[in-house]
């Protein structure tokens, strides 16, 4: 059995901080992890469920330039409007199993990890691609990790996720 420590610790930077999420979304996933060391393909599906489950960023504010109603609220102009990531990628109207990794039921829908529109993340597909590779090197050469006591997350506003995740894991034979 191997064990490792990564931190993110290199800033608040979403990518080191995303590896990490996806081993916490993943750990719990078995059948997925081993399915994409069968199904190497599907590792795209798999990285866009758990982007829209444990996206590193939770949320994103703006102000109101003129007087606003969203949602039944009404915002002044000068207001700052603060926008949830984590509950728009769980709105039940666009995904059928919203609280769930449920990579085949929720595929199709839109989730907003990223952001959207002209505040969508420049890094995006980059990291989508790193994402695909490592997803797909890591379940062809281990086992699911397991997650181990001691992991530390930074808090859940703004940018979030595991800067200190112990696993243990299996290599394959």
């Amino acid at each position: 059995m191997n064990h490792c420590e990564p931190a993110a610790k290199r800033g608040r930077c979403c990518r080191p901080i995303l590896d990490l999420s996806f081993c916490v979304v993943l750990s719990e996933a078995q059948d997925e992890w081993d399915r994409i060391a069968r199904e190497p393909e599907r590792a795209r599906d798999v990285i866009e469920e758990v982007l829209r489950l444990r996206s590193a960023a939770t949320s994103f504010g703006r102000l109101a330039l003129q007087d606003v109603e969203l949602g039944g609220e009404r915002f002044a102009a000068g207001s700052t409007v603060l926008g949830s990531i984590w509950s728009a990628n769980r709105d039940p109207k666009e995904f059928p199993r919203p609280e769930e990794l449920a990579v085949d039921e929720n595929r199709g829908s839109v989730q907003i990890a990223f952001g959207q529109g002209a505040h969508h993340c420049l890094g995006a597909a980059l990291a989508r691609a790193e994402l695909q590779e490592s997803l797909i090197a890591l379940a062809a050469r281990m086992r699911c990790p397991k997650l181990e006591p001691g992991a530390q997350f930074l808090p859940p506003i703004g940018i979030n996720g595991p800067t200190m995740l112990p696993i243990s894991f299996e290599v394959r034979a």
